[in-house]
C-alpha cells in the first residue's frame, strides 16, 4: 500500500496560489494598496481612492469574487459604470438596468473623464519593463528592415488594413511592437521614413504610439474604445480636428516612448 505524501499545512504558507503574500497566518492577504480579509469578503481597509473607485468603499471584485477579477487596478469604460452601480447585487436585472440608467445620464466627455481619472490614479507601474523604442531603423542590403531583437514590424498590409498611419497614428508610415504575450502590456513604436531612407521614431504628437495595457486579450476594452471615444470628442470639440485634450489626456495614460531620449520628431 503507498504512503500516503504529506500535504503543507496552508496556514504556514506566506504565498497562496493568488500569488499574494499573506499576514498573520491566513488572516489577511497583503495586495499592494490594502489588506483583504478572506473570512469576511472584503478589504480589511477602504479603499485609497475614497469613492472615486465606487460607492461602496469596502468591496472587493464588485462583490463577486467568483465572477469578476482586478487585475493591476486598470479599467475601461465598462468598468465606469460597473463602479457607478456597485451598490446593486451584480449580474442581476436590477444590475443591467442600472448601468443602462447610469450611462444614459452620463456624457461622453463624463465617462471619458472618468475612466482618464481612475487610470490616472492607478500609475503607470505596469509599464516598467517594457523595452524603449529604437530612436530610429535602418535597412539592410537586402531592403528588409533591420529590427531590433524583443521587436516585430508589423507587415505593411495590416499597417494600411488597421488605418494606423492615418486614423489611430496618422503621418506614421511603419510600425514596431515588442514581443508579444496574451494579456500582456505591450509597447508600440511608430516611425517616419525620412529622404535618406531611415525610420525615425515619432516621439510626440498624434502619430506617436501608444504602450497598449493589453497586446492581445481585451485589447479593443482597455487601450481602443477609449481611444476611439476621446477622437471623436475632439472632433466635436476642435473644429473637425480629431487630435485634441481628448486625445491628449488619452496619452497621458497610455503614454509614448521615446526611447533612449531620442531627439524630439526627429525627422531630417
Amino acid at each position: 500500500m503507498e504512503t500516503p505524501k504529506p500535504q503543507p499545512n496552508i496556514a504556514t504558507l506566506a504565498l497562496l496560489l493568488v500569488s499574494k503574500w499573506l499576514k498573520g497566518g491566513r488572516n489577511r492577504v497583503v495586495s499592494g494598496h490594502r489588506y483583504y480579509t478572506p473570512e469576511l469578503g472584503r478589504w480589511h481597509g477602504r479603499d485609497p481612492w475614497e469613492e472615486e473607485g465606487g460607492r461602496a468603499l469596502l468591496a472587493a471584485f464588485r462583490n463577486s469574487p467568483i465572477q469578476a477579477v482586478d487585475y493591476l487596478g486598470l479599467f475601461t469604460l465598462e468598468d465606469v459604470l460597473d463602479r457607478e452601480c456597485d451598490w446593486v447585487a451584480p449580474y442581476t436585472q436590477y444590475y443591467a438596468t442600472c448601468r443602462e440608467n447610469a450611462r444614459a445620464n452620463m456624457t461622453d466627455a463624463e465617462l471619458f473623464l472618468k475612466w482618464y481619472r481612475l487610470e490616472k490614479a492607478s500609475g503607470l507601474a505596469w509599464t516598467m519593463g517594457l523595452p524603449n523604442c529604437p530612436c530610429k531603423v535602418c535597412r539592410k542590403p537586402n531592403g528588409h528592415w533591420a529590427v531590433p531583437r524583443r521587436f516585430t514590424k508589423t507587415s505593411d498590409s495590416l499597417f494600411k488594413k488597421l488605418l494606423l498611419g492615418t486614423y489611430f497614428h496618422p503621418g506614421a508610415d511603419f510600425e514596431l511592437r515588442s514581443a508579444w504575450g496574451f494579456v500582456r502590456p505591450r509597447q508600440q513604436c511608430m516611425y517616419k521614413i525620412a529622404a535618406d531612407g531611415i525610420g525615425y521614431l515619432v516621439t510626440h504628437g498624434h502619430g506617436s504610439g501608444t504602450v497598449d495595457f493589453r497586446s492581445w486579450y481585451n485589447h479593443h476594452p482597455h487601450d481602443v474604445a477609449p481611444y476611439d471615444l476621446a477622437q471623436s470628442l475632439d472632433v466635436a470639440a476642435v473644429a473637425g480636428s480629431n487630435y485634441g485634450p481628448f486625445t491628449r489626456l488619452y496619452q497621458r495614460v497610455r503614454p509614448a516612448n521615446n526611447g533612449n531620449c531620442c531627439p524630439r520628431n526627429q525627422v531630417p
